[in-house]
């Protein structure tokens, strides 16, 4: 939770330019549907319960790792917003 809020600050102070400090605060939630299988969210319940969270917090993980894989497309498309 506060490496999430710590990433939201350092991802926002980023994108808003230089020079800036940003504090982590807590973020609101939007709800967002989405589609998932019956296996999926069968696997989904069963991880949620082995590791004591709710499926909630399992599929804002997966989001978070998700992005942070791909961080390095953000960078490029930052970069070429500082040379055009």
């Amino acid at each position: 939770m506060l490496l999430r809020k710590a990433d939201g600050a350092l991802y926002r102070a980023k994108v808003t330019g230089r020079n800036k400090i940003i504090l982590a605060f807590e973020a609101r939630m939007f709800p967002k549907t989405a589609h998932y299988t019956q296996t999926q969210l069968e696997r989904l319940s069963e991880l949620s319960k082995e590791q004591g969270v709710s499926d909630a917090v399992l599929l804002r993980e997966a989001l978070d790792d998700l992005l942070t894989k791909y961080k390095h497309n953000f960078l490029f498309f930052d970069q070429l917003k500082e040379k055009g």
